[in-house]
């Protein structure tokens, strides 16, 4: 009788440095995939990292998304300038708008702290609407350019009546807008930007479904996972400029 071979362990080997595995549902590279099938070894989870929604690759592809958008929204922001600096502003709904700016400067003027008055009141007035106006986009993309042109509007407005009282416009930008205005602009037309994207990719995946067109919802995913570092540095972003402007605004301002 032929004695048969002693059972042998194989030994675990790792796989080549090219080769990566693929899920059939996706085009990016699946972590649990990866794990079942042996490609990714279990104490090198932590270099996730290196492929994940932070990384430089999927940032930079991301913000090959959003850039066309992004410049779009600086556009349309100082189109709106140029619209409020001239007899044709709605001139009633600015004054409205003005009042409210007024309502926040007297709470800080009333504090026994104005400079952390002013931070808080700031920073959680520009959170919370930039981060509404970015959600809003969903629909249709039209809520965040009616926010880029009415702020616009709003400054243009501003810089005229600032003119017509025989102050300086240039004085007014750089002390009271330009230190803080590069950190929170920039915030504002990055979350407009992704609410503008939202809502266009989320009507082509709707076409898309309807009219069965294979990964509809792609572009839609795709700008999900960027927004979510692009959410960590608006935050950031708008903390900054609110420090500025509670701090090297109001003190250039006084």
């Amino acid at each position: 009788m032929k004695q048969s071979a002693p059972f042998k362990v194989k030994r675990w080997r790792p796989p080549d440095k090219g080769r990566t595995s693929r899920c059939a549902c996706t085009n990016n590279v699946c972590l649990t995939h990866r794990l079942i099938h042996g490609d990714l070894k279990p104490y090198s989870l932590w270099r996730w990292g290196k492929s994940g929604m932070f990384s430089r690759q999927r940032l930079l592809s991301s913000w090959k998304e959003i850039r066309p958008y992004f410049i779009f929204a600086i556009i349309l922001f100082f189109a709106g300038i140029v619209i409020g600096g001239t007899p044709n502003a709605p001139a009633e709904f600015l004054e409205q708008q003005l009042k409210g700016l007024n309502s926040i400067a007297d709470s800080v003027h009333k504090s026994d702290n104005p400079e952390m008055t002013m931070f808080l009141l700031i920073a959680m007035n520009n959170i919370f609407n930039t981060i509404l106006i970015m959600g809003l986009g969903l629909i249709a993309g039209i809520m965040p350019v009616i926010m880029l042109v009415s702020n616009g509007l709003l400054i243009g407005f501003l810089m005229k009546a600032v003119a017509a009282e025989g102050h300086s416009v240039w004085e007014m930008i750089f002390k009271g807008l330009l230190p803080h205005a590069l950190f929170e602009l920039s915030a504002v037309f990055l979350a407009c930007a992704f609410g503008m994207r939202f809502g266009m990719t989320l009507f082509k995946g709707i076409m898309g479904t309807a009219l069965g067109k294979k990964q509809p919802w792609q572009p839609f995913v795709s700008t999900a996972t960027g927004a979510v570092p692009a959410l960590i540095a608006i935050v950031a972003f708008l903390l900054i400029g609110a420090v500025i402007e509670s701090t090297i605004t109001y003190w250039l301002v006084s």
